[in-house]
């Protein structure tokens, strides 16, 4: 008699890169979540709103203004904005799902 050996294969790395995208707890320590998400997200789609296209900020930019902007509003905490940094990561997920509703 043969045995029946269901072989699933593992997940695609894309979805296992996906589920870890970080979130607001992976923000810097002495980050105030209200001050996140009130302030320094709707600051920053403030300024997106004033760009000739929104929806394509260079991403260079972007992290320059999103450094003005944790600069104003995190003094005390330092942080550098890059393309591969948290701050920049979860802003853009932030943009994205905005993006998606229109």
């Amino acid at each position: 008699m043969q045995a029946l050996v269901k072989h699933s294969p593992g997940k695609p790395a894309a979805r296992q890169a996906e589920r870890k995208k970080p979130g607001n707890n992976n923000l810097p320590d002495g980050v105030d979540q209200k001050l996140w998400r009130r302030v320094f997200i709707s600051t920053y789609m403030q300024y997106v709103a004033t760009t000739p296209n929104p929806w394509e900020v260079p991403i260079k930019l972007g992290c320059e203004k999103m450094q003005v902007i944790w600069d104003a509003i995190f003094p005390n905490i330092p942080y550098a904005v890059t393309s591969t940094s948290t701050v920049y990561s979860i802003v853009r997920v932030s943009y994205a799902t905005d993006q998606q509703q229109y």
